[in-house]
């Protein structure tokens, strides 16, 4: 237990946020600029939206905002981890998402001098059984989800004999968005059952290594 609490406490000194402030940090001062005037333009066009609806220009506006905001901090994470493009391209395509591959450098970084090998098994031995004594409910148990099934089942039931189709219709497409994107939020959301598996995960990585082509 003591070697997973030592090492444990080194993988949480690389959380995605410091990632993801270091790529401001790094980037230009043009590129800082454009990140922020673009947040900017968006929350301008998105209170117009909302104000003058219905008005398709600002909606239009408000995308292209977002989609322009989404290029430039790419460009802005390129840049700050181009060294790390450069020397693992493959892996920190594959391994992109969450910025994984950019704190499993940084994490064996800290590794490195600080734990022994008998500290890195005993960590393991000690993460499986956290692993399979930790049960997490699926996200279609979530209260949000029963709920939006609820109100979904609820239109169709009773409402629907009653309510004027058009408004039928509406409150039904509502639901399905909210629950399509409720879906996606919490199961996109990092549980202490994901945050083990790649810790896990980064303790076994310097095992299989291998030089890239």
């Amino acid at each position: 237990m003591d070697s997973f609490l030592k090492l444990y406490g080194l993988y949480r000194s690389v959380p995605r946020w410091k990632v993801a402030l270091s790529i401001y940090q790094g980037a230009s001062s043009r590129l800082k600029w454009l990140l922020w005037s673009t947040k900017a333009f968006f929350a301008v066009f998105a209170s117009l939206q909302f104000i003058l609806i219905p008005n398709w220009p600002y909606f239009l506006l408000m995308l292209a905002a977002a989609c322009a905001w989404g290029w430039l901090f790419y460009k802005a994470h390129k840049s700050a981890f181009s060294h790390e493009y450069s020397a693992h391209p493959e892996r920190m395509k594959y391994f992109e998402r969450d910025y994984q591959y950019v704190r499993y450098l940084q994490f064996r970084e800290k590794l490195n001098g600080v734990a022994s090998r008998q500290d890195i098994q005993g960590a393991l031995a000690f993460l499986s059984e956290q692993i399979q004594s930790n049960s997490v409910p699926p996200v279609s148990s979530h209260p949000v989800i029963t709920f939006l099934f609820a109100a979904i089942f609820a239109i169709l039931g009773s409402a629907a004999g009653h309510w004027p189709a058009k408004y039928t219709v509406a409150s039904l497409l509502i639901l399905l968005v909210l629950l399509y994107f409720s879906y996606m939020i919490l199961g996109a959301v990092n549980t202490t059952q994901s945050d083990l598996k790649e810790f896990k995960r980064f303790l076994l990585w310097p095992r299989d290594e291998r030089p890239e082509a």
